[in-house]
């Protein structure tokens, strides 16, 4: 959807996080405010890292509206669509 937009700054109004992964992804300034998913900004480093070394075999998949540091140490990333 990102892609089909006729132009290379586009304003997006719902989530930071999300609005950060479009722009990676899809090499678009995109311009937001500054809201979040309080659900999803909760979600620290620290939680995927306590899970990994509870269970060191198990694959973690967070959601795009968390914040960029986790998407990164993540090992997948979906985003509305992608489940």
């Amino acid at each position: 959807m990102i892609n089909s937009v006729d132009s290379n700054q586009i304003i997006f109004v719902s989530n930071r996080n999300l609005a950060h992964l479009y722009e990676v992804k899809n090499n678009k300034e995109i311009v937001t405010r500054n809201g979040f998913c309080p659900r999803h900004k909760n979600i620290t480093v620290g939680d995927i890292l306590m899970r990994r070394q509870e269970k060191m075999d198990i694959e973690v998949a967070v959601h795009a509206e968390c914040r960029p540091k986790v998407i990164d140490v993540a090992a997948t990333c979906m985003a509305p669509g992608m489940l």
